[in-house]
């Protein structure tokens, strides 16, 4: 009877430690979310102030001229698959 209940405090024991264990990382994964959630919502209302000030027209010009400057670094980004991008970056170590 007594080898019994060593072995349901052991359990037990690991039970609580396995508990906390995700109890922290969950508390860190819902910090980290809210967080997120604060940066996203002050960018939004960042970019709806700008929006107000410059024209709906320069939103392209400027994400042209992201994928511009994109293509200058590595020529490769046009027309191939992400897939595609990731093996050369990461296997022909092209950066």
């Amino acid at each position: 009877m007594c080898c019994l209940g060593g072995t349901l405090d052991r359990m037990m024991q690991y039970v609580n430690t396995y508990m906390l264990k995700w109890l922290f990382f969950s508390v860190l994964v819902g910090i980290g979310g809210g967080i997120s959630a604060l940066i996203l919502s002050t960018a939004i209302n960042q970019a709806s102030d700008v929006a107000t000030i410059f024209p709906l027209w320069v939103t392209p010009l400027v994400g042209g001229a992201g994928i511009m400057r994109l293509v200058k670094v590595d020529s490769e980004v046009l027309g191939s698959k992400s897939s595609k991008y990731i093996d050369g970056v990461n296997l022909l170590r092209r950066w």
